[in-house]
C-alpha cells in the first residue's frame, strides 16, 4: 500500500510562522490492475519551539514521522485501510452486483 501526505495546512502560531495544523494523507493500493484509495485527516498538537522545523524545511518524511506519532495507534489504522481498500476492489470485481444504470 502507499502512502503520501496531499496537503498540509498551516497557521501562525505566537512567534511561529507557518505551523502545520494538520495533513491530509491518502493510502492507495492496487490489486489486479484496481485501484482503491483512504484519505485521512491528521490534526497536530500545539508546536513549541522545541525541535520546530521551518516550513521552507519540511520534507514529506518529515510530515509522515509527525503524523506516525501523532496518531495513538497508526499501525493498526494503516492495516484496517488497507482491508477497507481491499475489500472496496474486490466488491468492484464481483460479477453478482447490479449494473450502474
Amino acid at each position: 500500500m502507499e502512502w503520501n501526505i496531499n496537503q498540509i495546512k498551516c497557521e501562525d502560531s505566537g512567534s511561529l510562522s507557518n505551523v502545520v495544523t494538520l495533513a491530509v494523507s491518502t493510502f492507495t493500493d492496487v490489486i489486479a490492475n484496481k485501484k482503491g484509495h483512504k484519505n485521512h485527516i491528521t490534526f497536530f498538537p500545539t508546536a513549541s519551539s522545541d525541535g520546530f522545523v521551518e516550513y521552507e524545511n519540511l520534507s514529506q518524511n518529515t510530515v509522515k514521522n509527525w503524523v506516525k506519532n501523532t496518531e495513538s495507534n497508526f499501525y493498526a489504522l494503516t492495516a484496517s485501510y488497507e482491508t477497507e481498500i481491499s475489500n472496496s476492489i474486490s466488491s468492484q470485481s464481483r460479477g453478482d452486483l447490479p449494473p450502474l444504470w
